[in-house]
C-alpha cells in the first residue's frame, strides 16, 4: 500500500535520464506501464522533479494513543513497518483527529491538541502533513505529504481526545446478556409455579390482593358483607406474589 507520493527529488536527484512523464493512473492498474503517460523517454522535466513513493507492507497504518488519561485520548503514534513514531501537529485539526478516533473505535473527536500536550514519544516524528476531510475511516485514506524519521521538531507531537472509550461496547453487551438471562430465569420460574398450581386444582392461583391505604387512614369495618381475609395463604401462588412485593 502506498503511504505517500513525495515530489521534488525527496530521495535525491536522478543520475540518468527521465523515462516517464505526466503519468496518470486510476489506481486499478496492475503495472505502471498500464497508466496513461507521454511516450517512453519523452519528457519536459527539470532537475529536481523526480518522483518518489513510500510504501507499507501492512495494508494500513496502525495507530495507538500514548500517555493519555484513558485508552481514547493521548499522543498519536503510527507504526511504520516495525517502528512507532509520532505525528507532526502542523495542520492537525478536528477532521484528522476524528479519523483517528473512528479508526480506533473511540467515537467522535472532542479536541485535537498539539505541542506535545501528552508528552514526547521515545521515537522520532514519522508523519507530517496529514490532511483529512473527516469522512475517511482510516488515517491511510487521508493525504499524507511526508513520511519518515526526523520530521518537525521535538514538542510538535499531535494528540487527540475522543468521546468514546475503547472496549466499553463489549462490557455493555455482557451486561445486557446477563440481564436477559435473569429475565428468562424469572419467567421460567413463574411459569413453573403457575403450572404446578393448575395441576393441584387451583387454575387461577387464588391470588389475594390486599387493599392499599394511605398512612393514617382508618381501616374499614369488617362486617358480614366484608369478611376478614384468611390468615393463611390460599395457595403457594399467593406466597410468590407477596415475596415479589417484598423484594
Amino acid at each position: 500500500m502506498a503511504l505517500s507520493a513525495p515530489r521534488g527529488a525527496r530521495f535525491g536527484q536522478r543520475s540518468d535520464r527521465v523515462w516517464l512523464d505526466e503519468v496518470q493512473c486510476t489506481g486499478a492498474e496492475a503495472a505502471l506501464t498500464e497508466c496513461r503517460a507521454r511516450p517512453w523517454g519523452e519528457h519536459g522535466c527539470n532537475p529536481g522533479d523526480d518522483a518518489g513513493v513510500v510504501c507499507s507492507d501492512q495494508g494500513q497504518l496502525r495507530l495507538r494513543l500514548m500517555s493519555g488519561p484513558s485508552p481514547c485520548s493521548g499522543r498519536v503514534e503510527v507504526l511504520i513497518n516495525t517502528t512507532w513514531g509520532a505525528v507532526c501537529d502542523a495542520g492537525w485539526g478536528l477532521p484528522e483527529a476524528g479519523v483517528v478516533c473512528k479508526q480506533l473505535g473511540c467515537g467522535t473527536a472532542l479536541s485535537a491538541p498539539g505541542v506535545a500536550q501528552f508528552g514526547h514519544g521515545a521515537g522520532d516524528v514519522w508523519l507530517e502533513g496529514v490532511s483529512c476531510l473527516g469522512q475517511e475511516s482510516l488515517i491511510s485514506e487521508c493525504q499524507l505529504s511526508r513520511l519518515g524519521p526526523g520530521l518537525c521538531g521535538r514538542g510538535s507531537e499531535a494528540s487527540v481526545v475522543c468521546a468514546g472509550q475503547a472496549g466499553s461496547g463489549l462490557l455493555w453487551s455482557l451486561l445486557l446478556g446477563l440481564g436477559a438471562l435473569v429475565v428468562l430465569f424469572c419467567g421460567a420460574l413463574l411459569c413453573w409455579r403457575m403450572c404446578r398450581n393448575r395441576a393441584a386444582g387451583n387454575p387461577l392461583g387464588h391470588v389475594q390482593l390486599e387493599e392499599l391505604r394511605a398512612p393514617g387512614t382508618p381501616s374499614r369495618s369488617q362486617g358480614a358483607a366484608n369478611p376478614k381475609p384468611s390468615e393463611e395463604p390460599d395457595s403457594e401462588m399467593t406466597w410468590l406474589v407477596r415475596e415479589d412485593l417484598v423484594l
